[in-house]
Order: structure tokens, then C-alpha cells, then sequence
């Protein structure tokens, strides 16, 4: 994640143990040791304000802001500031996640870092094939947390801060500062499409094509990060797109639209090229991936590991000996649900 841009906190070490615990099945435990600027989370400043711990509360929230946010330390409503901060910043994160195509999997409010960066990873997931509807939290019977609710999700969870807040701030205007989440989020989410799309412009007809673009993907079932890395290549033969696709007119019929909108761009295919292929990833941690590395580590084997390690470190680059996990993952392996246990 930290490698592909994502704000994230970091794994600094892991310590091993030959002390067995059952989770989906008999292994052996271990401790990973992760690093961060902070561990402030949502649902803590819910459990003062549910316990009407109002002192601790304010404690809290000025150490966030100590913390996280010192610009706001002599702000008259520094509390609404605070807010308005981890809403954009909030906002911006999901973005990110939506447009490298990321399933946090549980985003209840102890998930949600009040830095606005990724924490707690547990069930989560890559995209194999676009599945806007994607579950990747087996346990998530109800999809609360599919691919697709993450933008809602993120909001309720805010809506959730935003509650504890007004136990020491004015809600009206914290409210006020909900009130710009969507408005930051499409933004974002745009830019960041019409980036990965090589389009050096944002229009109004943009939307639309990222639309119809997530539709025709949905429907022909294409490989996400593979589609967008090929994308990268693109300069007007529509040969190598196609032939992801199992049915060419949905993906042709957008390809012509696409070229369109290109003739709009000031730059030159060339440049438009090289800033894809540094927007779009040629690799990322696919969940069959990561369990080929597990299975092999089990048996004593960690090669797998330490060629994963290489390549995520980076993901735009090209590893020709390693072409096989950019490659579309595997039927048998697509999708693959996990479970907090996982």
C-alpha cells in the first residue's frame, strides 16, 4: 500500500513462535509489529462520549490534534477543525482505495484511523476480475462492507465521530463539515480515474466514461489491474484491450469513446503513456498470490516471500521474471474471501 501511494501505517517486524493457535485451522502464532503516527481511531473517541467521559474526551481530542493535526492547536473551534480534517482526509483515502481497486473488508469505527490512513488489516483485497458488488469479508453475510458501500460506509463511520464531537462541540457546525465529504470524495475519486485514464483534463463528460468504462468491466469480467496496465500501453490499436475480453463490442464500442476524449488531451501519446504506466500498477498483492507465498513459507520454502517483498516495493516497475503474477489470476482462484481469522 505504501509502495502504490496509499497513506497506510507500516509492518516494521514480525516475531515468530512455536506456539500453535487455532484460527481457520492449526498454525503457528506470531506477532506483527506495525508502525504509525498514530493509533487514534473513531470508535475511541466513541467510548468517552458513550460513557459521558466528557474530560477525557477533550484529552483526546487534543492529543489528536498534537498529534495528527498541530496547525489547529490555537484554532477557537480547533474540535470542528479537527473534524473537517479527518473528513477530507477520510475522503480522500477511500478515493485511493476505489481507484487502485483495494476492499478494506471491516470498516467499523476501530478501523478508522483518525489520521486518515489504512490500519488494521485483516480480510481484506486486491481486485482479481472488477466486481463492483465484491465481498471479500466471508463473514460480511450482508455485504455492509463490499467494494462498492466503501464511500457510504466511510461517511456513516464520520457521521459516527461526528456524534461523539458534539458532546464537546458546537454539531451544527460539525454538520456543516460532514456536509463537504461527498462533494471531496467524487473530486478525488475523478481526478484520480481520469489519471489512471491518461487524461490530462477534467471534464464533465468524465464521469460518464469512467461509468460506462466500470460497467463494460463489470459485465465482460476483466482482470482490474491487468485491464489498467495494458491501458497504459495504449496507443490507439485496440488489439491487446480486446483480447482481455471475451465479447470485443461492449470493450470496443468504449474504446471508441475513449479515443474521443483523447483527442481533447495536450499531450502526446508518448508522455500520456509514461505517466500512465506511473499511475497504474503492473502488480498487486492478489490474494492467491499471497497464499502461494503461505503454502510455500509452510513448508519451509520462502522464496515466494522474499520475490513478493521485491516486487511490491515496486509495483510500476517491470519484473520479467515475475510476469506471471501481472498476468489475470487463475478461475480457480478469483476472488477468494477471507474471514477476520483468515
Amino acid at each position: 500500500m505504501y509502495a502504490l501511494g496509499i497513506p497506510t501505517t507500516r509492518a516494521l517486524a514480525i516475531i515468530g513462535s512455536n506456539h500453535k493457535v487455532y484460527r481457520e485451522s492449526w498454525e503457528y502464532g506470531a506477532i506483527v509489529l506495525r508502525a504509525s503516527p498514530s493509533w487514534v481511531r473513531f470508535g475511541t473517541f466513541e467510548y468517552f462520549a458513550h460513557n459521558n467521559m466528557l474530560d477525557e474526551l477533550k484529552e483526546l481530542a487534543d492529543y489528536a490534534i498534537e498529534e495528527s493535526y498541530p496547525h489547529l492547536a490555537n484554532e477557537e473551534d480547533k474540535y470542528t477543525y479537527l473534524f473537517l480534517e479527518v473528513v477530507s482526509k477520510t475522503a480522500k483515502l477511500i478515493a485511493k482505495w476505489m481507484s487502485i481497486g483495494f476492499n478494506h473488508g471491516v470498516m467499523n469505527t476501530d478501523n478508522m484511523s483518525i489520521a486518515g490512513l489504512t490500519i488494521d488489516y485483516g480480510p481484506y483485497a486486491f481486485f482479481d476480475d472488477f466486481d463492483y458488488n465484491y465481498v471479500c469479508n466471508h463473514t460480511d453475510t450482508q455485504g455492509r462492507y463490499s467494494f462498492r458501500n466503501q464511500p457510504i460506509i466511510g461517511k456513516w463511520n464520520l457521521n459516527a465521530l461526528l456524534v461523539a464531537l458534539a458532546k464537546i462541540t458546537d454539531s451544527k457546525r460539525l454538520e456543516s463539515a460532514l456536509k463537504y465529504y461527498d462533494e471531496l470524495y467524487i473530486k478525488e475519486y475523478q481526478s484520480l480515474m481520469n489519471k489512471k485514464l491518461g487524461l490530462d483534463s477534467i471534464k464533465k463528460e468524465d464521469t460518464k466514461l469512467v461509468q460506462h468504462l466500470l460497467g463494460v468491466l463489470q459485465s465482460l469480467q476483466v482482470d482490474y489491474t491487468l485491464f489498467f496496465r495494458t491501458l497504459s500501453h495504449y496507443k490507439g490499436d485496440k488489439t491487446d484491450i480486446l483480447k482481455l475480453c471475451l465479447y470485443h463490442t461492449p470493450m470496443r464500442e468504449w474504446l471508441e469513446d475513449y479515443d474521443k476524449r483523447l483527442e481533447q488531451n495536450s499531450i502526446s501519446t508518448k508522455d500520456r503513456n509514461t505517466k500512465m504506466l506511473k499511475t497504474n500498477p503492473k502488480y498487486t498483492l492478489k490474494n492467491y498470490i499471497l497464499q502461494e507465498a503461505i503454502k510455500n513459507a509452510e513448508s519451509g520454502n520462502y522464496s515466494t516471500l522474499k520475490n513478493l517483498f521485491k516486487v511490491t516495493q515496486t509495483p510500476y516497475n517491470e519484473h520479467p521474471e515475475f510476469e506471471r503474477w501481472a498476468e489475470a489470476t487463475p478461475n480457480e482462484y478469483k476472488n477468494l474471501k477471507l474471514s477476520c481469522s483468515s
